[in-house]
């Protein structure tokens, strides 16, 4: 599930790895703009696919009416949350 929500930006990787990195990221994060200061935030949770992150920026930005901006950015951090039978469950070590 995929949405377009005006403000909405992909993020790649802001630099390449080492030759010996995997060739895709691990998981994909979400931050946010949610005050004057123009800086972006995020917190621990990680997705296993960039669908998945949109869906929960998404979600944030309806519940939390502070976000100005929100984007998705690639990560090298296994993934910790997923979406299963359209509930936020944890995975791997949140399990």
């Amino acid at each position: 599930m995929s949405f377009h929500i005006p403000g909405h930006k992909f993020i790649g990787p802001a630099a390449s790895g080492p030759a010996s990195a995997p060739a895709g990221p691990a998981s994909f994060k979400v931050e946010v703009i949610a005050d004057g200061s123009g800086k972006w935030c995020g917190n621990g949770c990680r997705y296993p696919t960039k669908e998945v992150a949109e869906t929960m920026a998404a979600d944030l930005m309806n519940r939390w009416f502070a976000v100005r901006e929100w984007r998705v950015v690639e990560s090298s951090d296994p993934a910790n949350y997923d979406i299963v039978d359209g509930k936020v469950v944890g995975v791997g070590a949140n399990a």
